[in-house]
C-alpha cells in the first residue's frame, strides 16, 4: 500500500474523488472514471520512467495512442516516486 502526498488527494478531490489517499485506489478511479492508465516502466538504468494511456481509445483527444513515440523525460530513483507523478500528471490532464 502507497499513501500519496496531499497534493495529489487534494487535487483528486477537487475533480470528484471520494475515497481514501491510496495510490491503487486513486488509480482504479482515474481508469475507471476518466480512462486514462499511467504505466510505470522500469529503465536500463534501474530508475522507473512512466507514460500515459488514454484507454477510452477517442481519437479526437489530445492523449497519444499506441505506437507509442516517447515516454516521460524524466527518470525516479523510485517505483513510488514514479507513481506519485504519473497519478498527479493524470489528474492535471483532466483539469
Amino acid at each position: 500500500m502507497i499513501n500519496v502526498p496531499h497534493r495529489i488527494w487534494d487535487k483528486a478531490s477537487e475533480l470528484g474523488y471520494i475515497g481514501t489517499n491510496e495510490a491503487e485506489e486513486i488509480q482504479t478511479w482515474i481508469r475507471q472514471v476518466h480512462q486514462l492508465h499511467p504505466v510505470i516502466i522500469p529503465t536500463i538504468n534501474f530508475y522507473w520512467t512512466f507514460k500515459i494511456i488514454d484507454i477510452q481509445c477517442n481519437p479526437y483527444d489530445r492523449i497519444e495512442r499506441p505506437p507509442y513515440k516517447g515516454v516521460h523525460d524524466i527518470d525516479y530513483q523510485t517505483y513510488e516516486e514514479c507513481l506519485e507523478e504519473a497519478l498527479l500528471e493524470c489528474l492535471n490532464m483532466l483539469k
